[in-house]
């Protein structure tokens, strides 16, 4: 039996221009994460709107861990919807899956995010 990681790295590359890490932990949503994982890579159009980038993708997975409080750099899943949101400033937001952060290394990247166009998650 193979034993499971507890934290993968992800890359984050939006619109070819801009690209982030990040790191989702089996901790936040231990039924979303493998799933995640083994969907990759993923793509699809986002929208940065008032501090939220919303990434919308063709991934589909049940309700985990729900947090009601995301910091700066928060990746995080809305199964309502299914789509990751990655939150550029700390603020409260409605019940959703946290998945991860963004890398401290690249949090300084966040604020350069486009305002719209396409992002690859990928491994």
């Amino acid at each position: 039996m193979i034993k499971e990681e507890n934290e993968y790295k992800l890359t984050l590359n939006f619109s070819g221009t801009l690209q982030l890490s990040a790191k989702i932990q089996r901790y936040f949503s231990p039924k979303t994460f493998t799933k995640l994982y083994n969907a990759l890579p993923l793509e699809g159009p986002f929208i940065n709107n008032k501090g939220i980038v919303q990434i919308f993708v063709n991934f589909s997975a049940g309700f985990d861990k729900l947090v009601q409080f995301a910091k700066e750099g928060s990746f995080l899943y809305d199964p309502r919807n299914n789509s990751f949101f990655l939150f550029l400033e700390s603020r409260n937001c409605h019940p959703i899956v946290q998945l991860g952060t963004v890398v401290e290394e690249d949090l300084q990247l966040l604020k350069r995010i486009p305002s719209s166009g396409f992002v690859k998650i990928q491994k």
